[in-house]
Parts: structure tokens; C-alpha cells; sequence
């Protein structure tokens, strides 16, 4: 879907929506998460996107948004990890400078503010 015009100019199209107005740092800035969109939509599939702006670009567009905070409380809820290992997870992200610190219980919940929704 990216190998011919309208897919590219989709995927541009979706670019500057996730920008919401600003100036791109670099030429490819929010590229991936609009392909993303391009290639998913039709698929109906759902993705982890970090950026907010792209989740809600994503949500608008046909494809199911997650943020990995959302994916944490998922995973907890379906057994696939222990909300003590999702607190780790989520932990080591906010070190890195990319997220917030939630609970134990915040994660277990899906209390998760703006960034568990698109």
C-alpha cells in the first residue's frame, strides 16, 4: 500500500494530522505510526502507538489504537503478567523519560488517564 502514490500520499496526509500543526523535527517525524495506519486500516487490525496525537489519528482513520500502558493493563487483565511485572515494565519507562509513574492498582484498573485512550 506504500509502494504507490496514494498510499504515499495518505501516509504524508496522516503525517501532518499527527504533527497537529507543529513543524516536523526531521522529514520522516510521525512517518511510521501514518504508515502504520495505511498498512492496518484495512486489516482491521489494532497497534501499540505511543504518540498520543497518532493514537488519535489512528482512532479517526479505522485502526484500533493501544497505548503500552493500555497493553500493560491488557496483559494483567488477561493473565498474561502479573500487575507487579506490568509496575516494572511501566517503571523502566518512565525512567527512560517516556511515560508517567502509575500504580500497581492504576494499572490493574485501566486507570490510565489520557494515555489509555486514543
Amino acid at each position: 500500500m506504500l509502494d504507490d502514490d496514494a498510499g504515499r500520499e495518505e501516509s504524508a496526509r496522516l503525517q501532518g494530522i499527527i504533527a497537529v500543526g507543529r513543524p516536523l523535527i526531521h522529514p520522516l517525524q510521525h512517518y511510521g505510526e501514518a504508515a502504520l495506519i495505511v498498512v492496518g486500516r484495512p486489516l482491521g487490525a489494532q497497534a501499540v502507538i505511543e504518540d498520543h496525537d497518532a493514537r488519535v489519528a489512528a482512532h479517526n482513520n479505522g485502526l484500533r489504537p493501544a497505548s503500552v500502558h493500555k497493553l500493560l493493563h491488557l496483559w494483567i487483565v488477561r493473565g498474561v503478567i502479573t500487575a507487579a511485572q506490568a509496575f516494572q515494565y511501566c517503571e523502566s519507562i518512565r525512567l527512560a523519560g517516556r511515560g508517567r509513574d502509575y500504580t500497581e492498582e492504576e494499572l490493574t484498573q485501566g486507570k490510565l488517564g489520557r494515555v489509555g485512550k486514543p
